[in-house]
């Protein structure tokens, strides 16, 4: 990682959760910009196949019927089980447009000095995956996607203890000079389904998507620093 190497072979979960996290990105980069829904669909299948492209060939099998679930063909079919279930609920949230670029909050890179260890420098680095603003509330949140071949049901009891979300609220807070209320753990489960019968496209739009939100104190970001 330090040399700035690329590994060989990097395994099938990793890709995929990569190209669909570009996939997100692209699609709610277009709904800042006001795009049609459907060029936001066609830009976020184009970013996923870009990334898979990027990872080299073979690096994910196209049929959804392989052994590896993780596919293209299942990797399209969820971007639009995504958009179809989030859509109806997206209005009661906007992107924050960033001040400097005049472009959302999208897939957000940050390094912040933690200290110093014997005259080396700490930095803790990360992505923060999207900032939006509640309409209802009014208050800001982060947003962080995660693909798992977990039931979601068990994945989202994640949320706490969790300091990867916890060092986004310090980093938004350090770095950006924001005021996160909290985090919306977006969560899209990748099943093993057969596509066809009850499921035709291998996906209970349902039950393989939530959206959780979790909440962090100054108490929960001192103890996070403290174990850092």
């Amino acid at each position: 990682y330090v040399e700035h190497l690329r590994p060989i072979i990097t395994g099938p979960p990793l890709i995929f959760g990569s190209a669909f996290h570009a996939a997100v990105a692209d699609y709610y980069t277009g709904v800042a910009q006001e795009f049609p829904v459907e060029q936001c669909r066609k830009k976020a299948h184009a970013a996923f196949l870009a990334a898979v492209r990027e990872a080299g060939p073979d690096s994910l099998p196209l049929s959804a019927d392989s052994e590896e679930k993780r596919s293209v063909e299942r990797g399209l079919y969820l971007i639009d089980a995504y958009i179809e279930k989030w859509l109806p609920t997206d209005i009661n949230w906007e992107d924050v447009i960033r001040p400097d670029t005049g472009e959302p909050y999208i897939e957000i890179g940050f390094a912040v000095h933690f200290m110093d260890w014997h005259s080396t420098p700490v930095i803790c680095v990360g992505k923060i995956d999207r900032i939006r603003r509640n309409r209802v509330d009014g208050q800001l949140y982060n947003w962080e996607t995660k693909t798992t071949g977990s039931n979601v049901s068990y994945y989202v009891q994640q949320v706490r203890p969790n300091h990867q979300i916890t060092c986004y609220k310090w980093a938004c807070s350090e770095l950006l000079k924001l005021n996160i209320s909290g985090t919306i753990l977006d969560v899209v489960y990748v099943s093993d389904r057969k596509i066809g019968g009850k499921f035709p496209n291998g996906i209970d739009i349902e039950k393989d998507f939530a959206r959780v939100e979790t909440r962090r104190s100054a108490t929960d970001v001192e103890e996070f620093l403290f174990d850092l």
